[in-house]
């Protein structure tokens, strides 16, 4: 039997619902729905009724297509509110054998470290547990120490944010199941076993937020959230060239890219433009965003270099040469992430821009945790040991 997961990606600039049925040759796309996101700016819920009103119209043209009805979903998140931070935790056994009950708590020794009131925990995702002297060791179960340690990953968003976020999904007649980073569903999404071992950084560049992942090991060492994004490309169009916000976004969609020939001209509206001056504009917020990305994988400490390079999703990964542009700008291998490896109907979901709704759906599909039920923040840190630890 079959059991049905719906994702919920609710951006600055679109919503988009994934509906996917979860059998035994694994995840299987069989609904989307995405509408224009008129309550959100930056990642977080300003308007609660205009959000709501968006999300009923993107589930309600994705179970059209999926010809199944949903009242419960996963919803990702990347607002300017999201904090996050590597964190240890430690604790003395009497030289007995390390049990679930351990683990769990020296993820609460760590969690305890970092977590503010005002914060709603998002993830803990273990890096390494130390058990007596021995390190980088990945499931410590079973093992006889005096002393267990686990160096973790850390992820908290504002408690409004949050809440703002389960509002709007209430509105929409939906439960929330449980909020994810969307630079982790996103990465489930594209990225590879190889290239989490070999080391990566994930940039997911959304309307509102860009949002950053890395990971060397096999491991996710480090995330971010970055304030410039394709909104902000467009709205560097619109001043520069003196045109309306949505004359400049079709410009970018229609002619936007990372190269142009010399000479070669461009309109919007009764306006017409060199394409050299577009790509330019567009080049020089790029290249600060990527210079950006570079300082927070230098504050990554992966210890080396990221032998896969960087892997472009969301939205802005369709900007034409964008790849060969950040080749040459950062001397690193540079790929287009889109959804892979999911049936159904892929070809509706096979684009950087639904990268963090399949991601959602396919990260649920593997958590051992009945989907028959809700989950608050509080029970996703205690199936910590067997969702997250295994799959990072």
């Amino acid at each position: 039997m079959s059991t049905i997961i719906a994702g919920l990606d609710i951006g600055t600039t679109k919503i988009c619902c994934v509906i996917a049925q979860q059998g035994s040759q694994g995840v299987e796309i069989i609904g989307m729905g995405q509408v224009i996101s008129p309550g959100v700016r930056h990642g977080q819920v300003l308007n609660i009724d205009g959000t709501a009103a968006a999300i009923r119209k993107a589930v309600d043209l994705a179970q059209r297509t999926a010809g199944v009805q949903i009242d419960r979903v996963v919803v990702g998140i990347a607002d300017r509110t999201v904090k996050s931070g590597n964190c240890t935790g430690m604790i003395t056994l009497n030289r007995g054998e390390v049990t679930e009950q351990d683990i769990q708590r020296v993820l609460e020794s760590a969690k305890s470290s970092i977590t503010a009131s005002d914060c709603e925990l998002l993830h803990l995702i273990p890096r390494e547990y130390r058990v007596d002297s021995l390190e980088e060791i990945v499931n410590p179960l079973g093992m006889t120490c005096s002393r267990l340690e686990v160096r973790a990953h850390i992820v908290n968003a504002a408690a409004t944010s949050v809440r703002n976020i389960t509002k709007a999904c209430q509105r929409a007649g939906l439960t929330v199941r449980s909020v994810v980073l969307q630079s982790l569903a996103s990465a489930e999404a594209v990225l590879t076993p190889d290239e989490m071992e070999m080391g990566v950084a994930l940039i997911d560049i959304g309307g509102g937020t860009t949002d950053v992942a890395v990971f060397k090991q096999g491991v996710l060492w480090y995330t971010a959230e970055l304030p410039i994004a394709g909104s902000d490309i467009t709205a560097d169009i619109a001043r520069h060239l003196r045109i309306l916000p949505n004359d400049a976004e079709q410009l970018k969609l229609q002619h936007g890219g990372c190269r142009a020939v010399r000479g070669e001209t461009i309109s919007a509206g009764k306006k017409n433009f060199y394409r050299e001056d577009l790509v330019n504009i567009i080049t020089a917020r790029i290249e600060e965003l990527i210079t950006e990305v570079a300082t927070h994988t230098r504050r990554s400490r992966h210890g080396g270099r990221l032998v896969a390079g960087l892997v472009i999703t969301g939205g802005a990964a369709l900007l034409p040469d964008l790849d060969l542009f950040l080749e040459q700008m950062t001397n690193v291998p540079v790929r287009i992430g889109a959804p892979q490896h999911v049936q159904g109907l892929s070809e509706l979901v096979r684009h950087p821009a639904c990268s963090t709704g399949v991601g959602l759906v396919v990260r649920e599909s593997e958590l051992p945790v009945s989907t028959n039920q809700p989950r608050s923040a509080p029970s996703i840190a205690a199936s910590l040991v067997g969702g997250e630890a295994r799959r990072f």
